[in-house]
């Protein structure tokens, strides 16, 4: 009997060992991304292009669960049964672990722990805002084995179509989004072709680097990493072209002195900014022609937690983010976004050639049939009405 025991033991472990592997952030983010699971993940180059362009394809930007008609209720709430049961009774979907597959109105709108970040995006495949998607792509380029992934704090270059309030297009004053900076280990990036031209690396230089920013969550980031260097234009696969650029020195709200890095891009004929970011919290090699008495790296890396003070700041009523839905995917080929009840695709993105196709969507279950064959997001509960039709003479989302 005791031998019997132990058998049923080790055979229940095992088990346990091997869902835990099944379940593992690797394996379900492969599976998210219509990779094999077999795809072999090297911390190179070609897998961070690889990787980067699929999460902006299948897992879009988005603010669905700001605006779903539900009242934040407790778990295990007579409201809670009621609408668990009426689940069961409809036959909702469920996944091999007993979560609905869909947007659950009972969630909190926007989570940042590693547990709930793998449900939301992976499991229950949606999308999310930018701290949920750079957050838990973070994580993934760690768990690989890339020797530095370092969230990177930015000011967001905003005008109407972000909701800023004043005419004239500026920074924001508080860094409410961040990229990342990841590390590709120099004898790796020997394997990998950069800005379309074979390079050997044997040390990074001021115009060559083995360090890269890299953004899935800003709404419409590049495709590709950006190497990153300064005044030195990249092009991405969709088109885009980019360059970060020596900003003057500035004075935030708190006093502070900073020295930013602007990454720009060439839109409607000329260079426009898009994010900035302190240099001391991006550590970048430098050319002696810049002025580095500014620069005091920190020592303390960021972690996702760091950024729970920009949580409030999307749900506040008066935010963009909580004013008006907004999903977004990108693809080499086009740019597909619903704003409200306005559906775009932009193809191809970039160039003269670029057309768009705008379609205003005449009732809420259009609304719903697109978000599921366009993004892969099934609704489980209703959208508020003026989420659908906030201001539609606004500006608001018009960018993406």
């Amino acid at each position: 009997l005791i031998h019997s025991f132990i058998h049923e033991v080790q055979v229940v472990t095992t088990k346990k060992m091997q869902k835990d592997a099944d379940d593992s952030l690797v394996t379900l983010y492969l599976k998210r991304l219509g990779l094999s699971a077999t795809t072999v993940l090297k911390p190179n180059l070609s897998t961070l292009r690889l990787l980067t362009e699929r999460h902006l394809e299948y897992i879009p930007f988005e603010n669905i669960a700001l605006h779903l008609q539900t009242k934040t209720r407790r778990k295990g709430s007579k409201a809670n049964h009621k609408q668990n049961k009426k689940n069961d009774e409809n036959g909702s979907k469920k996944d091999a672990i007993g979560i609905d597959i869909g947007i659950d109105p009972d969630l909190s709108p926007i989570m940042l722990s590693k547990e709930e970040l793998i449900k939301k995006l992976l499991i229950r495949s949606q999308g999310g805002c930018c701290l949920e998607l750079n957050g838990l792509y973070s994580m993934l380029l760690r768990e690989i084995g890339y020797p530095s992934v370092v969230l990177v704090p930015c000011f967001v270059f905003a005008g109407k179509e972000r909701g800023h309030r004043n005419k004239k297009a500026k920074f924001r004053v508080t860094a409410s989004h961040f990229v990342l900076l990841v590390t590709v280990d120099a004898k790796l990036l020997n394997e990998d072709i950069i800005s379309g031209n074979e390079c050997t690396f044997s040390h990074p230089t001021h115009d060559r680097s083995n360090s890269f920013i890299v953004d899935v969550g800003l709404g419409e980031p590049s495709l590709w990493p950006l190497e990153y260097v300064l005044d030195k234009e990249q092009l991405s696969p969709e088109g885009m072209r980019s360059r970060m650029v020596w900003d003057r020195p500035w004075v935030d709200r708190q006093g502070t002195k900073r020295q930013c890095i602007v990454l720009e891009w060439f839109v409607e004929e000329k260079w426009e900014p898009r994010l900035q970011w302190d240099i001391n919290d991006a550590p970048l090699i430098l050319h002696e022609k810049y002025d580095t008495t500014l620069i005091k790296p920190k020592t303390e890396a960021l972690t996702l937690d760091s950024f729970h003070y920009v949580i409030p700041m999307l749900l506040d009523p008066k935010s963009n983010f909580a004013k008006k839905l907004v999903v977004c995917k990108l693809t080499k080929e086009a740019k597909i976004t619903l704003a409200g009840r306005v559906l775009k695709v932009t193809s191809p993105r970039f160039g003269e050639s670029s057309q768009q196709v705008i379609r205003d969507l005449d009732s809420e279950d259009d609304v719903y049939t697109v978000l599921e064959t366009e993004f892969g997001i099934k609704v489980n509960g209703k959208l508020r009405l003026p989420s659908l039709e906030y201001s539609k003479k606004s500006k608001l989302w018009t960018h993406l």
